[in-house]
């Protein structure tokens, strides 16, 4: 059997929102990893996180730079002395001083502010904004034919310093993958779509910060466009508003999005009010809050099988 095998982990670590990604495709004979690292305005961690919880590769494809700051740029240096980074992604230019690490081969600025790519049957949207934040998305590319899959599981479950997961020697989305969609309560990632045909929600959508409630609407729309069905959204304290505005119209099912049912993590590192974490919660049982602290992270892994 030929498979897509993905595991996306989202996390903190030091003062960054971390969001990690391995794909691995078994008929294309093709891999690609990324990784997003955004600074947290108003952090909620206790006890500093431990790296040993998201079993980074050694070599990297892509690096996105939510933001370009102090906390940002030392969480880089530390993770890059044990990988190669094939690019670095940022929003503005990086700050006076900045010395680049020998692992890192180009460093590219959003042009037009935008940054859009896909590999391995996989779309990546990135959008910067005036003050240099950045958001991403990224998910199963709307330009693979229908019917290119027969069937898509993934399971999500929490990373903790006395839970790691050791199922492979080594990090490796194939091994991950399969030995928790054979081991672990999985969800079951297809819908009918409106032509009745199978369709898979497999996309991220993390906000850099900056958006305004129009341009968050303008931003899922072409998220979705580009990827379909968001299963992940990492929030940000500064906008939560605008964010949950746009959360309730996807959950309603604006812009062809299916109704209630499909289940979604609504994924948050930093310190959100009272009423706004309550809003989460109230949302209804489909809509999964995760508020990272004490060094947490959670871990997505799944597969998509090819049909035939």
């Amino acid at each position: 059997m030929k498979m897509k095998y993905f595991r996306f982990l989202y996390g903190e670590t030091g003062q960054c929102f971390l969001h990690f990604g391995e794909l691995q495709d078994t008929k294309e004979d093709e891999t690609y990893s990324f990784l997003y690292l955004r600074k947290v305005e108003r952090h909620v961690e206790q006890i500093k996180s431990d790296r040993r919880l998201f079993l980074f590769p050694r070599h990297v494809n892509l690096v996105i730079l939510g933001s370009a700051d102090e906390e940002t740029l030392c969480t880089l240096k530390e993770l890059s002395r044990d990988m190669q980074i094939d690019t670095l992604l940022v929003g503005k230019e990086m700050p006076a001083g900045w010395d680049e690490p020998m692992s890192i081969k180009e460093t590219v600025k959003l042009a037009n502010g935008v940054y859009q790519t896909e590999t391995t049957g996989w779309y990546f949207l990135a959008k910067s904004f005036a003050d240099g934040t950045v958001a991403l998305a990224h998910g199963l590319s709307a330009g693979v034919p229908k019917g290119t899959f027969e069937d898509c599981v993934m399971s999500v479950k929490a990373l903790r310093k006395g839970a790691l997961c050791r199922k492979e020697s080594s990090p490796d989305g194939y091994g991950c993958a399969l030995g928790c969609a054979l081991y672990q309560d999985y969800d079951v990632c297809r819908f009918r779509g409106s032509d009745n045909k199978p369709t898979f929600g497999t996309g991220t959508l993390l906000f850099g910060g900056s958006e305004d409630e129009t341009t968050c609407h303008r931003l899922l729309k072409e998220t979705q466009a580009q990827v379909g069905e968001i299963r992940f959204v990492g929030l940000t304290a500064g906008q939560v508003r605008a964010q949950m505005s746009v959360l309730q119209s996807m959950c309603m099912g604006d812009a062809a999005m299916p109704e209630k049912g499909i289940r979604r993590y609504l994924i948050g590192a930093e310190d959100l009010d009272g009423s706004a974490a309550a809003e989460l919660f109230r949302n209804g049982w489909d809509q999964r809050a995760v508020l990272l602290k004490n060094g947490e992270g959670i871990c997505c892994s799944g597969l998509l099988k090819y049909a035939g």
